[in-house]
């Protein structure tokens, strides 16, 4: 006999608890304090100041040609 449209979505939400709990339990357990790192920043004083009042959207040097392509 087949199964209901019932039955099987109640089969679906029961796979579906069962993969999330795996996946809780493979999680490492959370912490009570801060971990999250920040990468230093070495750019000088020059650098940023730059950055802040003028972020660059086009990465590298911007290149300017002649009407003779020089």
């Amino acid at each position: 006999m087949p199964r209901t449209p019932e039955q099987i979505r109640k089969q679906q939400i029961a796979d579906a608890n069962n993969d999330t709990t795996k996946i809780k339990a493979s999680l490492p357990a959370p912490t009570n304090g801060s971990t999250a790192l920040a990468a230093p920043d070495n750019r000088s004083d020059v650098q940023r100041y730059i950055d802040e009042i003028a972020p660059a959207s086009i990465v590298g040097r911007m290149v300017k040609f002649s009407k003779d392509g020089q």
